[in-house]
């Protein structure tokens, strides 16, 4: 936690010198287009994720994620949702 307490304030900081802002940075990375680390990180997992998935990432990449097929049946599948008896439509 300490870590990405740190790489936040040198985000921050990148963020003041680049819009010459002595304080105050949240909207700077809005500005930006910057994401906050923590959700920088969680970004770049997800995408790499995904390119395993749709097979276009690195080929040392997709052999360490390995895919599960579930074939359990769930009730859900075999209920016929109706909107407009939810009451949505």
């Amino acid at each position: 936690m300490q870590t990405l307490i740190w790489f936040q304030r040198v985000q921050n900081y990148a963020a003041r010198i680049i819009v010459l802002l002595p304080k105050c940075v949240t909207n700077t990375l809005t500005e930006l287009h910057w994401l906050p680390v923590k959700y920088r990180i969680l970004y770049k997992i997800v995408l790499t994720v995904y390119k395993c998935v749709e097979d276009k990432a690195l080929e040392y990449l997709k052999e360490l994620l390995v895919v599960k097929d579930n074939n359990q049946v769930l009730r859900s599948q075999h209920i016929a949702w109706n909107p407009q008896s939810a009451g949505i439509v």
